[in-house]
């Protein structure tokens, strides 16, 4: 039991103090690691958790990619090209080609050269690497790859230093992650109706 709670301490969910017990917390002030479990539960995916969380990401992954761009030196894009690559491999197990879109935050974040970003985004690639939310994404139905064409668009307009055509093409790469939500499956089976054959 002791254990338990200071699990729960940890989480943010209770608040100890000696000889008044555990005082339940709002969840709201609860760590950003519950966020996975949250969504992604008895096999059941939070779709409005889900919406809240891109409603979040989309604009700090557009500022973050804005400075990003501005700072971006010619060094930078081989590494973006590698994870690219990975992302398109369809040979690839799935998941791994996720984690290469999460290692994607972390060398945007390096390319602002700016320490906060940098630490905002190891955090978020941790988060989006939490077992529920990889039992999440198991259920999208598109591939990985269909954030290709919106990278190579970018990295081309890098590659030509035209920074306002490479903000447009990250603009509509992070646009993607509007659909989401659409993409999980809640498909779960069906009860079978009363007298129905087996």
């Amino acid at each position: 039991m002791r254990e338990a709670i200071k699990v729960l301490e940890g989480l943010g969910l209770v608040t100890v103090r000696q000889g008044d017990g555990a005082t339940v917390r709002p969840v709201v002030d609860a760590s950003l690691e519950l966020l996975g479990p949250m969504i992604s539960r008895g096999g059941r995916v939070d779709l409005g958790l889900v919406a809240e969380m891109t409603e979040v990401m989309r604009p700090m992954l557009l500022e973050m990619g804005r400075l990003a761009i501005e700072r971006c030196r010619p060094a930078d894009l081989p590494a973006i090209r590698a994870l690219r690559d990975v992302v398109a491999d369809a040979a690839r197990d799935r998941e791994a080609r996720f984690q290469a879109l999460h290692d994607l935050l972390v060398v945007l974040a390096d390319m602002t050269r700016n320490r906060v970003w940098q630490m905002v985004a190891r955090r978020l690639r941790n988060l989006l690497r939490q077992e529920p939310l990889a039992t999440a994404r198991a259920r999208l139905r598109r591939d990985p790859a269909r954030f290709v064409p919106r990278i190579d668009a970018c990295l081309d307009a890098l590659d030509r230093r035209r920074p306002a055509e490479a903000a447009t093409a990250l603009q509509r790469l992070i646009a993607v992650l509007g659909d989401v939500g659409a993409d999980l499956d809640q498909r779960s089976p069906k009860p079978r109706a009363r007298g129905a054959s087996r």
